[in-house]
């Protein structure tokens, strides 16, 4: 997931962001005891979930693309939709939360339709 996102644009070392991001994209996040829980995952990964917030903009840009392209309905979406959430400031303000919503597609058509304008940036 996050290996692309990183080489993707950033003006950062992009072995850091590579290295971080890959963990996630090939389930890179090693599994928890037997859960599929992404707040399970997040705690298990609290460094590389950090990673991922401090490149901002640039884990935005990339999860939305993704998100744009639609089918994010795994562990991988629930992780980009809470990770854009926290970055956005999103949390208590939209008819779902990232970590109460059905899939991550599901926030983030609940996030485009009702804050387009907190996305379209970062599709440009």
């Amino acid at each position: 997931l996050f290996t692309s996102a990183l080489t993707f644009s950033s003006p950062h070392s992009s072995s850091s962001w590579a290295s971080s991001s890959s963990r996630v994209s090939s389930g890179g996040f090693s599994s928890p005891a037997a859960s599929s829980a992404p707040g399970d995952y997040i705690e298990a990964h609290a460094l590389e979930y950090r990673e991922l917030t401090y490149y901002g903009d640039y884990t935005l840009q990339y999860c939305f693309r993704r998100f744009q392209q639609g089918g994010e309905t795994g562990l991988e979406g629930w992780i980009m939709a809470l990770v854009c959430e926290e970055l956005l400031g999103t949390r208590g303000t939209l008819p779902a939360d990232a970590d109460t919503a059905e899939t991550g597609q599901f926030w983030y058509d609940t996030l485009f339709a009702h804050a387009s304008n907190q996305v379209e940036p970062y599709l440009q």
